[in-house]
């Protein structure tokens, strides 16, 4: 019996901390500001997600079976490009984290408007300020 006491604690040391990092890994952020010459307030939002549990699809490498040179990265099996669902998905969740960010910090206190933006695994949305004195209900 004072074997099992023993041997308990060293088996749930080892598999708790497995089980702590279930949810998988956290979301990774950046948020880049800078002022152009003329004064225009700009941004640069990137967040880099973490795939849920049993979806391991993302886009950019070439089909499984298909040679780097023929088209991208080897790939295993059973990946391909995320659903429709999936991205519409990552898309207002990387506008959620933005917005989040947003208010945090105060920056944009008009609104702002996309320049440009990408969305999936790897989420990047770049915007401008809308000045204070023109805000009237256009942009975010």
């Amino acid at each position: 019996m004072p074997q099992i006491k023993l041997i308990l604690p060293m088996i749930l040391a080892l598999v708790l901390p497995g089980c702590a990092n279930l949810g998988g890994k956290p979301a990774e952020e950046t948020f880049v500001t800078t002022t152009s010459e003329d004064g225009t307030q700009l941004f640069t939002y990137s967040l880099r997600q973490s795939m849920p549990a049993g979806s391991r699809r993302m886009g950019g490498m070439a089909p499984a079976g298909q040679s780097p040179e023929a088209g991208g990265m080897h790939r295993p099996s059973g990946m391909g490009p995320p659903s429709e669902d999936m991205r519409q998905e990552m898309r207002a969740h990387a506008y959620d984290r933005l917005h989040a960010k947003l208010a945090e910090t105060g920056y944009c206190p008009g609104g702002y408007a996309v320049i440009e933006s990408a969305f999936g695994r790897d989420s990047r949305i770049e915007g401008r300020c809308i000045p204070l004195n023109e805000s009237n209900g256009a942009g975010h």
